[in-house]
Parts: structure tokens; C-alpha cells; sequence
């Protein structure tokens, strides 16, 4: 078994087995007791009522979640959950169970226990479980439709979702943030990153260089090599393809840039 962090799905290649969903309603103090974990990943969507969840009985509270909300909790990690309603009968929740393994069919363990999210203003997270409920419930589902929801979800909640757990120092510059990492391969200027989050530049530098310890251009760049990596073991493309794709000025830019994140050259020299 490997281990893995949630912000690696995105950069693995992830494949979701054994995959289950249930939707449920929960009466006001209802508790779920797993002392040892469960044997499977589990990701839930609280869609009403609020959700105490501890570590034990006597264990630290992980988190407080008012619907809407979602949480994931890996596989053999220990938890206590509480249903708290106020004007609800019920609480209402939708529960995905799966597991996970690599390309190499080894099953993968993520390192942290408990991830959650906390809102969903425009109801995208409860589109994406009704989904998975939906395909999984349907007669004759085809297995790789399932997978794709779940795994569509996964990607939303590790990527579009992840500034939730930047800390909120840094939240003034999530915006830039998130545009360079959904567009790494454009060459946008500080100035325009800058204006992206309504500051001056000196003070968007110093914001973000205290968020990455480096500078915008270079954290650009890592994720560009980062990519570079992962494109360089395909024999579909060449340096000079990658160079122009990820948004390098040209091949020798690229080589420049690789060797001086890397400590080697793209040929591995």
C-alpha cells in the first residue's frame, strides 16, 4: 500500500474501485461510531442539519459542519459523528464509499484522515453527489460512468475547491492563485496577477512570496516542469512540443528553466 496526499489525485494516475453510495436521513442526536475506521474511503455531503465529527469518544472534534458541507475520511482513520438539527425533523446526508489504487493496481492510502469543505454557494459539490447516487442506483449503469463521477468529483473538490484551505492570510491573493494554476502555460504578468486581486504590486510580491517562498513567475514555472515531467515519459512528445505547449519562450528556455528546478536537463543529463 502507497500513501498519498489528497493534493496528489490530481498529479497520479488514480483509479476508484469498489465504489458505493446511499443517501440518508439522520433524527437529531443520532451518533455513528467507527473506532477503527472504515475499511473503505468515505466522502459525505451534508445537505441539512449540522454534523459533529470527533476522533474518539473523548477525541478532539475534527470539525463543526452546518449544511451545506462535505467531508472525506480515509480509509481506517477513527470517527465519531453527531447529527445536531434545529428546525429540521431529519438531517439529510448522501455518503460515497470507495477505494483507491494506482496504474499499477497497488491500492493507495491518502496520508491525511479527515479533509472537509465548508459551503457550496452555487450547488455544484451537490450536483456531483446526486450524480454519483444517481449512476450508482441506476439499472445497468455502466461501471465506467460511475467511476467518472466520482472521479469528476474528486477533481472538483482538490482542485476548483482547494483555496478553502489556504490560510486566510494568503486569501487575498487566491484569486491569482487559482489563475495560475488553472493557466500555467500563459505568461501573465505580475501587474496583471496583481490587478487580478486589487493590489499594488510590491505589496501582491511581498503577499506572495510569503504564501510560496518564491516569486509568481517561478511558481509558474515549477508547475510547469512539474507537468514537463509528466509529459516527458509519453513518446508522443518531443522537448521542442513541450516547450511550445507549457508556454516557454522556446527550447532552450525550457532546458534553462528544467535544469535549474530539477538540477538536470530534460534528457536527464
Amino acid at each position: 500500500m502507497r500513501k498519498i496526499s489528497f493534493s496528489q489525485l490530481m498529479c497520479e494516475g488514480v483509479n476508484v474501485t469498489r465504489i458505493a453510495a446511499v443517501e440518508r436521513r439522520w433524527r437529531n442526536g443520532n451518533v455513528n461510531r467507527y473506532p477503527s475506521g472504515r475499511g473503505q474511503n468515505i466522502i459525505s455531503y451534508t445537505i441539512s442539519g449540522k454534523k459533529h465529527i470527533c476522533t474518539g469518544d473523548e477525541g478532539q472534534e475534527i470539525c463543526s459542519l452546518t449544511a451545506p458541507a462535505a467531508v472525506l475520511i480515509a480509509r481506517g482513520a477513527p470517527y465519531i459523528s453527531r447529527t445536531e438539527l434545529t428546525e429540521e425533523e431529519y438531517g439529510h446526508t448522501i455518503c460515497v464509499r470507495f477505494a483507491m489504487t494506482d496504474d499499477m493496481g497497488e491500492e493507495l492510502q491518502l496520508e491525511e484522515p479527515y479533509r472537509y469543505w465548508e459551503n457550496d454557494p452555487d450547488g455544484r459539490l451537490l450536483h456531483l453527489f446526486r450524480g454519483i447516487l444517481a449512476a450508482y442506483l441506476a439499472p445497468g449503469t455502466p461501471r465506467l460512468l460511475l467511476k467518472a463521477r466520482l472521479l469528476e468529483l474528486l477533481h472538483e473538490l482538490a482542485g476548483a475547491r482547494e483555496g478553502a484551505h489556504i490560510p486566510p492570510d494568503f486569501h487575498t491573493i487566491l484569486p491569482a492563485i487559482r489563475y495560475i494554476e488553472k493557466h500555467p502555460a500563459e505568461n501573465t504578468t505580475v501587474p496583471e496577477l496583481a490587478a487580478m486581486c486589487f493590489l499594488s504590486e510590491s505589496y501582491f510580491r511581498a503577499r506572495f512570496r510569503a504564501f510560496a517562498g518564491c516569486s509568481p513567475t517561478d511558481y509558474r514555472n515549477r508547475l510547469r516542469v512539474a507537468k514537463a515531467k509528466e509529459l516527458l515519459q509519453s513518446s508522443l512528445w518531443t522537448t521542442d512540443l513541450i516547450a511550445e505547449t507549457l508556454g516557454f519562450y522556446d527550447t532552450s528556455h525550457f532546458y534553462r528553466v528544467y535544469k535549474r528546478i530539477t538540477g538536470q536537463t530534460p534528457r536527464g543529463e
